[in-house]
Formats: C-alpha cells, structure tokens, sequence
C-alpha cells in the first residue's frame, strides 16, 4: 500500500486521518506523523499500520493518565478503569500502567500511605473502614493490612476514635443519655471503630 493523503481532522486540530491507495486506514495524532516522518508516495502494510496505531494509542493513553493522576494520587485501578471507560485496548491500559509504574508515577504502596496519612489527619476512621475504603480502591488486601499495622498503631486508632466521638458528642449532646449512648456508638461503628474501643470511650467520657 501507498500513503496517498494526509489530512487534517475538523474537529480534532492536532490529528490527522491517514488514507492509502486513496482509502482512510486510521487517525493518527500530529507528533506521531512527525516521529515516524510519514509522508505521501510512501509505502506501508498493514503490519506496520497496527504499530503506527499501537503507538499512537499509547500516546493518548500515557497523556489521559498523567492528566488523571495530576489531580491526586491513585491507584492502579483507578487509573485502570479511567483507561478503560475511555475505550483503549487492554494491551495499550496494560503498558500505560507498566510506563507509570516504572517513571515513579504509580505506587499502590505509595498510595496507601498517603490515603491512611490524610485519613488520620482529617477524617477519622477505624481500621475496618479504612481497609475496606483500600480495597474498594483496588489495594490488595495484603499490602492494605501491612500498611494498616505499620501507621496505624493502638494509640492512633484510640486518638482518631476520641476525634471522632467528640465530634459525635456535639452532634447528639442534647438527646437523653440512653438514646445519646446509642446514638454515638452507632456512629463510631459506622466509622470503622470496633465494640470494645467505642465502650471504653464512652465509659471514660
């Protein structure tokens, strides 16, 4: 085959519709016509289009995921099922995720104690809650517990529970104190704080 046209796209400024034997093949972005120095009158198989393609999609996938993770951190499959939903080839999602990884761009461990470091900062919760926040995240239940046991020890959880209680105190301060009782344990097992901790909060407090 032979590249017969190279024309721009309406919509898309920055991307070409690539034509050969006078038959559209595939779009391919500006940079990657550049790279490869395409040009018309030269021959082309199919082979070589796939690649062309192959490349061009890694492209696009590499520039949607350093957009994604220049909001906030995340996870492998956070970052997995962005690709996904924007429709790229499973093979492309896969050497996308291996680019990140490698460039430092993307740690699930690096994730996690990030997560579990503002969780105990601003928004108190129980391991049970946190490991269960971790997985819905797509953090392995494994690496979610071993970072759970090395930044979380019995003092944080208790803090992070007084934290909580307080807040649940000004909640329900005026109810009846069986109801008020009631009431704040709710909240604290709902926050991920087991039985036993909330009782001895609630008996010193």
């Amino acid at each position: 085959m032979k590249i017969t046209k190279i024309e721009k796209q309406k919509k898309r400024k920055d991307r070409f519709n690539i034509y050969t034997d006078d038959e559209f093949v595939c779009g391919l972005s500006e940079n990657t016509i550049i790279d490869e120095a395409l040009a018309i009158g030269q021959e082309i198989d199919q082979k070589e289009i796939e690649k062309l393609v192959e490349k061009d999609q890694s492209a696009k996938a590499f520039d949607k995921a350093i957009r994604f993770l220049g909001y906030r951190a995340r996870t492998k499959k956070e970052v997995y099922d962005k690709l996904l939903a924007k429709e790229f080839d499973e093979k492309v999602i896969k050497k996308t995720i291996g680019k990140l990884k490698e460039m430092g761009y993307l740690s699930d461990i690096e994730f996690t104690k990030s997560w579990v470091k503002d969780r105990i900062a601003t928004k108190p919760e129980g391991k049970k809650l946190l490991q269960i926040e971790l997985r819905q995240k797509g953090i392995e239940e494994k690496m979610a517990k071993e970072q759970l046991e090395k930044l979380v020890d019995e003092k944080t959880e208790v803090a992070m529970a007084q934290k909580a209680l307080n807040k649940a105190l000004k909640q329900y301060n005026k109810l009846p104190s069986r109801e008020k009782r009631q009431k704040i344990t709710s909240y604290l097992a709902r926050r991920g704080f087991d039985w036993q901790l909330i009782n001895m909060l609630l008996n010193k407090n």
